[in-house]
This record gives C-alpha cells, structure tokens and sequence, in this order.
C-alpha cells in the first residue's frame, strides 16, 4: 500500500472512542481504548463502546492484527486522530500528518494498568434479567453519542 493512494490510513475521525473513557486515577484501565478479537472497547464503567475496527478504521488486516491484545491511552488516541497517516506496530501506533515528523504512541504496558474487564461478559445477551424499573442519565447517551461519531441528520455513521 503506497502512502500517496490513501489520503487517510487512520482510524476515522468522526470516531472519538476516547470520549467514552474514564480519567480516573484509581482505575487507569479505564483511561484506555482496548483492542480485541477485532473490536475496540472503550468504557467509563457507566457506558460501553464496542466497535468493529474495519469499520472504523481505514487499517488493513495485518494491522488490526497487530491491535490484538493492546491498549492505547484515550489521550494518546485523541491525539492520533489529528493524522491523517498512521502505521500499527507492536511496540506502538506511530502517527505523521502532512508536514509534521513521526510520533510514536506506545501501547499500554498492561502489568502497570491492569487487566481490561471482560467486555464480553458485560455485552452478555444470553443473561437475561427481570427489572421492575430502568433509569438513563441523559449525560451518559451524549458521551455515547459522541463516541461513536453521531450526527443529528443521520445518527450513527
């Protein structure tokens, strides 16, 4: 894949996946955007986000290989998404705009943050629970709305 055929090799820019994290200091896990078995996960422990990478992504398949297992800060990936060109490694994500020198986003060292919840489990939908009620927090369909790229004439891209 030559550089100059894709004016962006980057995961899209409408997705803001970091905005559905938390900045918690005593539960840095959930200050990351975590990758697997194909999906990025981003969660504040009020919300979840689960989103197919080639659908998000203009990223080829070695490198959604390379995401497997990996984390990136919400921070780091913020930032990432200011690029416009960005190559998977396995130390890192390294990033370069137009004029701009490479950056290099490291991959979260997992013994340092800890372990990422077991999203799967969460997303369960063989469980099935009986509730007399239910409660949303406005607040908490805006972050949702904001990280998955929404607009109001067509709602999720």
């Amino acid at each position: 894949m030559k550089r100059e055929d894709y004016p962006r090799h980057n995961f899209h820019s409408y997705v803001q996946l970091h905005k559905a994290t938390a900045a918690d200091e005593l539960r840095p896990v959930m200050n990351y955007i975590h990758f697997k078995n194909g999906y990025a996960y981003a969660t504040n422990a009020h919300i979840l986000v689960k989103a197919k990478i080639e659908d998000i992504s203009s990223l080829d398949f070695d490198e959604i290989q390379l995401l497997e297992g990996k984390a990136i800060s919400a921070q780091n990936f913020k930032e990432m998404l200011k690029h416009n060109w960005i190559k998977v490694t396995e130390k890192g994500i390294v990033s370069q705009g137009e004029k701009e020198k490479e950056i290099t986003y490291l991959f979260a060292d997992m013994d340092n943050i800890g372990h990422a919840p077991d999203f799967e489990r969460v997303l369960n939908t063989e469980q099935k629970v009986m509730m007399d009620k239910i409660a949303f927090k406005p607040q908490l369909f805006k972050s949702l709305y904001d990280a998955l790229g929404c607009d109001r004439q067509n709602g999720i891209r």
